[in-house]
């Protein structure tokens, strides 16, 4: 009977460790649901996976009647998927264009928004080119 006891005293010590290890780690990994990977990361988590955002080059976005056209995949972001840079953000990226690639094909509702390399979302700076 004593070692009966002692197994179930050991199997509480090792799953009571366990929790604690997996608690801990579970806490130290960034929260998906909070800014990230910017530049004073404020990029939304839902537009910026990780490393997708930046600031974008001279020329390469531009404006077209269907939407705003990302000329190196040829991607055009509709007017819904452009975003507005919130006001915490650096004063120099409030003058840029911020494209926010796709690393895989994303689709809401079933349908295709972003193809794999094209862009899920654009934040528009105050000079809107």
């Amino acid at each position: 009977m004593k070692r009966f006891i002692r197994y179930i005293l050991l199997f509480y010590v090792v799953l009571t460790v366990a929790a604690v290890v997996f608690v801990a780690v579970a806490s130290a990994q960034p929260r998906s649901d909070r800014d990230h990977s910017a530049p004073d990361h404020w990029y939304e988590a839902w537009c910026c996976d990780l490393n997708d955002c930046r600031r974008a080059e001279p020329g390469e976005i531009r404006w077209t009647p269907e939407g705003w056209l990302h000329v190196p995949s040829g991607s055009i972001v509709p007017e819904d998927r452009v975003l507005s840079i919130p006001d915490h953000a650096p004063e120099a990226d409030k003058m840029m264009m911020h494209p926010c690639k796709a690393d895989y094909d994303i689709f809401e509702d079933g349908v295709l928004v972003a193809p794999k390399g094209g862009l899920r979302c654009l934040y528009k700076g105050e000079t809107g080119t």
